[in-house]
């Protein structure tokens, strides 16, 4: 069985069930924190090119309050 975690963008992540195995709470835990380990890689890059684009948004409209002048 296949366990398939995705977001708008992409397929996060997938995990396949041993045959044989069965779910049970230790198995999801674990797969539920290993989830958590591969959004956190795979944000990442996410969250730092919007703290650019932020940053870029903060001086535009700095400069737009300071009509035109860079203070």
């Amino acid at each position: 069985m296949a366990s398939v975690f995705w977001d708008a963008h992409r397929i996060i992540f997938i995990d396949y069930l041993g045959r044989g195995k069965t779910i049970n709470s230790d198995y999801y835990i674990a797969l539920l924190e290993h989830f958590k380990d591969e959004i956190a890689i795979k944000t990442a890059p996410f969250e730092e090119e919007e703290s650019v684009v932020s940053s870029r948004q903060c001086a535009v409209s700095q400069i737009e309050e300071n009509n035109g002048k860079i203070a």
